[in-house]
């Protein structure tokens, strides 16, 4: 699904744009709901806190990528603990046009949430919902996967034994990424 060039994003968001600001885009409360595929839940206040990362680290960061960053949260309305991905600002885009700061962040961030959230597979993990926070940042709310990664697990594996038994999770690796290609996603 293709959301079209930022010019086609501001009309779409109906002068609902408030606020173009460095690190979040601002709706105002008439932003579209229902069918339109720019629309998003806004956050009510309270409903995610921030939680310590265990392990040692500090903050709720689990990762951080080219668009946004990862958190641990609780859903306080449902009482588990979620990753919620919020979208940073691009600094590339510092001080240019809102149309180009809509394509290259929001329909980003946008695309990848929906297109995640339409991936149902055990081994995808799965998008519970895409909002506003309520100082205008997007994010989106995931399952919080626990354990190690696959690189970390090879890492630790010290006999050729111990590598051949991780081979059922690279063949799980290799049957999501087959359905997700098989749905037109390349990742």
């Amino acid at each position: 699904q293709e959301f079209g060039d930022g010019e086609f994003l501001l009309q779409s968001f109906g002068g609902s744009v408030a606020n173009w600001a460095e690190d979040s885009i601002t709706l105002r409360d008439e932003v579209p709901t229902g069918g339109s595929s720019l629309a998003v839940t806004p956050e009510t206040i309270g409903r995610y806190r921030l939680k310590a990362v265990e392990g040692g680290r500090a903050g709720a960061e689990l990762g951080r990528g080219g668009i946004g960053r990862v958190l641990r949260a609780q859903d306080r309305h449902l009482g588990r603990d979620v990753a919620l991905k919020e979208l940073l600002a691009d600094p590339t885009l510092a001080g240019a046009p809102p149309s180009a700061q809509v394509t290259s962040v929001l329909v980003r961030f946008l695309r990848e949430a929906r297109i995640t959230g339409q991936l149902e597979h055990p081994g995808i993990v799965p998008v519970y919902e895409l909002g506003q926070r309520y100082d205008g940042r997007l994010y989106y709310t995931m399952k919080i996967v626990r354990g190690k990664t696959l690189g970390q697990a090879m890492a630790e594996a010290q006999s050729s034994d111990e590598r051949l038994a991780l081979l059922p999770h690279f063949l799980a690796v290799c049957q999501a990424l087959a359905y997700a290609h098989s749905r037109g996603v390349v990742h």
